[in-house]
């Protein structure tokens, strides 16, 4: 992965000795900074997500558009980092009322990993 941040990285795209992938210059040269990537396991990468997919994969009922049990286990951390279960009084309330997209006036979609807002219309159809 190639950081727009340049500091974030690790390496410049080789590792031992080995070069995997080149870096664009452009903001090497900008910054100065030569360690702007990081190498990164694929099942890590969240990718050619659009809006209406995150959209409907945050806010829909249907099960199947999410990742098995990623998001129907609540649970907070407690300060020695045990994970506790926990039960949310009035979720499937709250879950059928954000389910009805066409109604949902603001989204919080953080660490969605959109990369484009969709073909023409897409947004629109979705309050459809």
């Amino acid at each position: 992965v190639e950081w727009d941040d340049a500091g974030r990285g690790k390496n410049d795209g080789a590792y031992k000795g080995t070069r995997y992938f080149e870096c664009s210059r452009g903001l090497i040269e900008e910054v100065g900074a030569e360690n702007k990537a990081s190498f990164v396991r694929a099942a890590k990468l969240l990718l050619n997500v659009g809006f209406t997919e995150a959209l409907r994969w945050r806010y829909s009922n249907d099960v199947s558009a999410k990742e098995s049990g990623s998001k129907e286990d609540m649970y907070i951390q407690s300060v020695s980092g045990q994970r506790v279960n926990i039960e949310l009084v009035g979720k499937d309330k709250v879950m059928s009322k954000q389910s009805q997209l066409g109604n949902l006036r603001a989204v919080y979609l953080p660490d969605s990993c959109i990369n484009s807002a969709g073909e023409e219309g897409e947004i629109a159809g979705v309050a459809e």
